[in-house]
């Protein structure tokens, strides 16, 4: 992907953050947005713990670990409990689980495919400067307004 194409992928992600992610962007239709993100924690580390998800997902434990929970009856993710702690659970993708975050990723890819194809290199360059301004305006905003913790 270009600039643009990332830059206009963060801001539909940020904005995401502000109309709670709209219909469109959440998958093939079998996951919610949040299901969406978890999935994606979870493939980025590979093996996450739950209070790590939490925390990336800037949510409490109980609510990251009820969608855990829906994940893991779809057969989505596993669970792996540490043998020194209990407490200490692991979570992982299952094969399932990786060939469905896969499909979100093309899914959302294509949006961005669709969107781009309509511009040339050239109109590309100055609106993803722009974009990056925006973006940075609404992380700005969202830190201010929620304590967000955004990277």
């Amino acid at each position: 992907m270009d600039k643009f194409e990332n830059s206009l992928l963060e801001l539909i992600s940020i904005a995401g953050k502000y109309q709670y992610l709209p219909k469109y962007l959440e998958g093939c239709g079998k996951f919610s947005s949040s299901e969406i993100s978890i999935l994606k924690i979870i493939a980025e580390y590979n093996e996450i713990k739950m209070t790590e998800i939490s925390k990336i997902m800037v949510t409490t434990k109980s609510a990251s670990t009820q969608i855990v929970d829906k994940l893991f009856k779809k057969g989505y993710v596993t669970r792996i409990t540490g043998v020194a702690d209990r407490r200490n659970i692991i979570i992982k993708l299952t094969d399932k689980g990786e060939e469905a975050y896969k499909v979100c990723t093309i899914c959302k890819s294509s949006i961005i495919e669709n969107i781009c194809e309509k511009f040339v290199l050239e109109e590309k360059e100055y609106p993803a400067i722009i974009i990056r301004k925006l973006i940075e305006g609404l992380k700005s905003n969202l830190k201010k307004e929620k304590n967000y913790a955004l990277d």
